[in-house]
């Protein structure tokens, strides 16, 4: 089975390569090789059952209970991977503002990291 971020196409408006920096993963600490800030995107506000929130853009890619990737914007009710378990998203707000995004990479078999402790998938090819 195809996952979402084989599919998706990031494009990316600069890429800062990184040496000498880690990121927070459910497998332990991992090196990140680059910061890639990509074009505007919508910014979307993801609460959960918890009280936690995060601002990402719609096609941020989530890890769900079972394991299989879930983009931002169609997350609602569903319980998603955190640092402490699993936890429901109850509402998805569209702020009607564009920002541009940053994207890590990270050096790592299954690219994923904690993102406000919520485990969230990475970029795993660099490209404009």
């Amino acid at each position: 089975m195809q996952k979402i971020s084989d599919t998706i196409e990031r494009k990316f408006t600069d890429i800062i390569e990184l040496s000498d920096w880690e990121i927070d993963t459910p497998t332990g600490w991992h090196d990140c090789t680059h910061l890639n800030q990509t074009i505007e995107y919508e910014v979307y506000e993801i609460v959960f059952e918890s009280g936690n929130s995060i601002r990402v853009a719609d096609t941020h890619i989530f890890i769900d209970e079972f394991g299989s990737e879930v983009f931002a914007q169609d997350s609602l009710n569903i319980y998603l991977q955190t640092k402490v378990g699993k936890d429901k998203v109850i509402q998805i707000i569209k702020t009607n503002t564009f920002e541009n995004m940053y994207d890590v990479t990270v050096d790592s078999e299954d690219h994923i990291f904690y993102s406000n402790n919520i485990v969230s998938h990475n970029t795993t090819e660099i490209g404009r």
